[in-house]
This record gives structure tokens, C-alpha cells and sequence, in this order.
């Protein structure tokens, strides 16, 4: 038992997870979207157009999003993943798991582009935690800071890094999901 749940319990609550996830604003608006236009010209100055979901979903988004990436919760993606790899004998489910983890593993590195500012590397891991023990649930001196420091443009590559972490973690909630429901009614998944 973790956290007071069995196998089966913690992956049923993780499936009503998903469901609630699934039915905020952010979801059902398709607001979950980031877009970051930059433009140059030498006769003219840098322009940078960026799109982002209103404050107001976004914070109502992550009351349930970041109980997928708290290590400490019973719906931790790590820990689910790990626990349908431990409850199947399928070897189809444990190489997509492998490939979904993989995956996962390399968007918290950094995804399709890096980003380092003064020297100080702002992976997509390490802002989802500034954000949201710094800014959005927490307020943690030292990442408040750091976020608050930043210049206007740095703090729109950090933003649209949050944001474009924010639809690779739900993607892997989401393939998740589909690996419990799948197991399941393939009768590959034990738990």
C-alpha cells in the first residue's frame, strides 16, 4: 500500500485524476496551447508574440495537473508508470512503457530546444518547480526570485518552457491513462 492505497485503487484514482484533468476549462476550451512568434529585422527592433491560456484556467489547470508530477502523491507519473511495468508480464506493454518513459525523461531535460539564461540552464523540470513552488502554490524565496529577476524577454522563453512542459506532461498523463485502460480490457495489466 502507498499512501493508504492499494495497486488497484492507486490506479483507479489515477484514472479519476485523468478524468478531472480532462473536464477543466483548460481541456475542454483547448486553451492548453502555447505559441512563441520571435521576429527580426535590422531595421527594425525584436518583436515577440506569444499566446498563453488565461491566468484564471491556467491556476484551476494545475490544482489537479501537479499532483501528476509531485513525488509526493499517490497519481506521481513515475510511480504509475513503475507500477504497471511491475503488474504486467505483456512485453508489447513494457516496450511502449519504456518508449513513453523515454520520452518523458528527455522533455524534463530540456524537449526540443534548451535554454540557458546567465549561465543558469532552465530545463522544463526545474521551471515547472520555480513556477509552482515560486509562483503558483509556494512561495519559496529563492525561486520566487529567480523567476522575478528575469527581463521581460527571458520571462516569456521561461513562460512558454512552463507552458510547453505543462502539454508534454499531460500528453504522458494521457498515454498512461490509455496504457491502464488498455492492460485492463487486454487483460495484461493485473492490477
Amino acid at each position: 500500500m502507498v499512501f493508504g492505497y492499494t495497486e488497484t485503487e492507486q490506479l483507479d484514482l489515477f484514472l479519476e485524476k485523468v478524468a478531472m484533468l480532462g473536464q477543466t476549462r483548460m481541456i475542454q476550451a483547448g486553451e492548453l496551447q502555447t505559441r512563441l512568434h520571435l521576429s527580426y529585422r535590422h531595421t527594425l527592433s525584436l518583436r515577440v508574440d506569444a499566446t498563453r491560456p488565461d491566468e484564471e484556467i491556467l491556476r484551476s489547470f494545475l490544482l489537479i495537473f501537479r499532483q501528476f508530477v509531485s513525488d509526493r502523491e499517490p497519481v506521481f507519473v513515475n510511480r504509475i508508470a513503475n507500477l504497471c511495468w511491475n503488474n504486467t508480464d505483456s512485453d508489447y506493454l513494457r516496450q511502449e512503457l519504456e518508449t513513453g518513459k523515454a520520452h518523458w525523461k528527455a522533455q524534463q531535460r530540456g524537449g526540443p530546444a534548451g535554454l540557458t539564461i546567465n549561465q543558469m540552464d532552465f530545463t522544463p523540470a526545474f521551471v515547472l518547480d520555480l513556477m509552482i513552488n515560486g509562483i503558483y502554490f509556494h512561495s519559496d524565496a529563492r525561486k520566487r526570485a529567480t523567476v522575478k529577476q528575469l527581463d521581460w524577454l527571458s520571462g516569456r522563453f521561461v513562460e512558454h518552457v512552463f507552458l510547453n512542459y505543462l502539454i508534454e506532461a499531460t500528453k504522458y498523463v494521457v498515454f498512461l491513462r490509455n496504457v491502464i485502460i488498455i492492460g485492463r480490457q487486454q487483460g495484461v495489466l493485473r492490477v
